[in-house]
């Protein structure tokens, strides 16, 4: 299982808590937010970091089609280890199977996909804080309005891709250690027609590339089906991490991890919330860390293509959908679906190395997102900026998609 690697937190303070949710008043119908999940998590999360917290103070408005969950109110203005220890004496002490959990005042949910009880959400929070906060953390996540809903498991890959499957209101979905073996073990194939269902209905699943210490192939990973969009990590210029270089301080170096992108690859090392403090940072990343931040991305562009659109509900096989068709670009048709996703994460990721193209692929992939290539693929969506082309990196992705599908047919 692949994790993000953490230093400890530093307490920097308290945060006044927050009050159960109440009712909202009657305003005019907007796009649904957008749902990520972070599945396969162990351990817990520390649902008390101020990151996490609307700035309002109030909950957010949740999906229509979501069902209800079990809400769960923050201790009002206490310290974290009283605090924390009053929600292990709740309901998050004891996640009952399949029920989901809001937690008020936050745009965090959590659910239990196993099939017991699961007690840990509060214990070893490092990992699942980290890579929620990647995605809707305040200060440091890639998509600060979206949802998350964090899916723990003790039952392993099979639980928590089966309930995924049955969760049509989550948009896209971010893993971090979910390894699909190419070895002949029929059992490793557990997991693969779930999710396949999930991309089927037009959802996306992000998953980790691994840190190549554990996994050296930089072409074919071995952690996914083809249907997945496969993260790595790259250094704070944008470029893939590779042995010998060793240039500014970092926790990564010192247990020699090489993370390498596969589609496209994002920042293995930032800050993140922290697992035992209710406004302090931990060093978190990896490719942990990598693919919740590309999942976010992808949350601020359907949030961006669902405004353009004027959508106002969930539409079943696109991820936005809506009368409003723009003149040119993926939303002429008022639809952005899954493989448009992809395609324009794809076209607009910043190449790095100077490699000629076959090599830098095999390494690099598209090259990687940030801030600025986002903005670029809004400005695509709007249609006011045009989608560039990539031919010679669709070819190597189109070879490289091919391989993975021979190596993964024998999972059906």
């Amino acid at each position: 299982m692949l994790r993000g690697l953490a230093a400890s937190a530093a307490l920097l303070g308290c945060v006044v808590g927050v009050a159960s949710a109440t009712a909202a008043p009657a305003r005019a119908l907007s796009a649904p937010p957008v749902v990520v999940a972070v599945v396969g998590e162990v351990g817990g999360i520390n649902v008390l970091h101020q990151d996490f917290r609307t700035p309002n103070g109030k909950t957010p408005v949740y999906p229509r089609d979501m069902p209800r969950p079990v809400m769960i109110s923050l201790p009002r203005a206490g310290s974290f280890g009283p605090d924390r220890a009053a929600l292990e004496r709740g309901a998050l002490g004891h996640l009952t199977p399949g029920v989901l959990y809001g937690i008020a005042g936050t745009r965090l949910l959590v659910v239990n996909a196993g099939a017991t009880p699961y007690d840990a959400v509060q214990t070893d929070a490092v990992h699942a804080t980290g890579v929620a906060d990647a995605v809707t953390g305040t200060r440091y996540g890639t998509a600060p309005d979206a949802l998350v809903v964090v899916a723990f498991t003790n039952g392993g890959e099979a639980d928590v891709y089966s309930w995924l499957a049955r969760a049509s209101w989550v948009d896209i979905a971010s893993t971090s250690d979910y390894q699909l073996s190419t070895t002949s073990d029929p059992t490793q194939c557990r997991g693969a027609a779930d999710i396949r269902a999930f991309t089927t209905a037009g959802h996306q699943l992000f998953s980790s590339a691994g840190n190549t210490t554990d996994q050296p192939e930089p072409l074919i990973a071995p952690n996914g089906l083809p249907e997945t969009y496969i993260v790595g990590g790259v250094n704070s210029a944008g470029q893939t991490w590779t042995p010998g270089q060793t240039s500014e301080t970092d926790p990564f170096y010192e247990f020699g991890n090489v993370v390498r992108p596969y589609e496209t690859g994002e920042l293995y090392s930032f800050p993140a919330a922290g697992p035992d403090t209710v406004s302090g940072v931990q060093h978190f990343g990896g490719t942990s860390g990598a693919t919740p931040r590309t999942a976010g991305w992808a949350a601020r562009l359907i949030a961006r293509a669902r405004a353009l659109v004027h959508q106002t509900g969930r539409v079943s096989g696109a991820l936005a959908a809506g009368p409003r068709r723009l003149a040119r670009g993926p939303l002429n048709d008022g639809r952005l679906t899954r493989a448009e996703l992809v395609t324009l994460m794809h076209d607009v990721a910043v190449p790095h190395s100077g490699l000629p193209d076959g090599p830098a692929y095999a390494l690099e992939g598209y090259g990687s997102l940030d801030a600025a290539a986002i903005e670029h693929a809004e400005s695509i969506l709007a249609g006011t900026a045009t989608e560039p082309t990539r031919s010679d990196d669709d070819k190597a992705d189109t070879a490289a998609h091919l391989a993975r599908t021979a190596v993964f047919t024998r999972c059906g």
